[in-house]
């Protein structure tokens, strides 16, 4: 795997340098936001996923990726445009989505999109030319990288504590804006 990294085959899991990066959040109501999500994931009946709920996880999918992709990001906030740059912000913005998910009782369409976040995991390691033995392998690490970067993320959010939210993220304390 053509990964940069502080293991030789683990995804990048040190310091991330953008993660003091603050481009401006727009914040919806969480009741509005609940709304749309449930209409949105309902509109083909609860929880069809294979009867047109896939279309619309393909498009929460391609929100993620598409907001991972934002070039201030990379440009201005210092993000490696690399293989390992872009997985680390998908599993940024992914987190966040999935924690809204769980917290609207969405679960199965929070699933639905995850399936869809590890097929395209498969699918790019298969075009950066990874052969089908390691493919497992590189998934399994990759998983395990999400896993730990969205419960650190979570414990951070959950305790309101941006010092822990730069430690998840692993910006050192000095690195922090003041």
């Amino acid at each position: 795997m053509a990964f940069e990294s502080a293991g030789k085959d683990m995804p990048y899991l040190g310091r991330s340098p953008y993660a003091t990066c603050r481009p401006e959040v727009h914040v919806m109501k969480a009741d509005m936001l609940t709304t749309i999500l449930r209409r949105l994931f309902r509109a083909n009946g609860p929880s069809s996923h294979g009867n047109g709920s896939d279309s619309v996880a393909e498009r929460v999918y391609g929100s993620i990726v598409a907001q991972a992709r934002q070039p201030a990001f990379y440009a201005q906030c210092g993000v490696p445009d690399t293989p390992t740059g872009r997985f680390e912000m998908i599993v940024a913005h992914a987190a966040l989505v999935f924690r809204r998910f769980n917290a609207c009782g969405e679960q199965e369409a929070g699933q639905a999109v995850f399936d869809l976040f590890f097929a395209d995991m498969d699918r790019s390691l298969r075009e950066l030319g990874v052969g089908d033995l390691s493919v497992p392998k590189q998934i399994k690490k990759m998983g395990q990288a999400f896993y730990g970067r969205a419960g650190a993320y979570a414990r951070a959010l959950d305790g309101g504590n941006e010092a822990a939210l730069r430690e998840a993220q692993g910006v050192e304390d000095d690195a922090a804006p003041h």
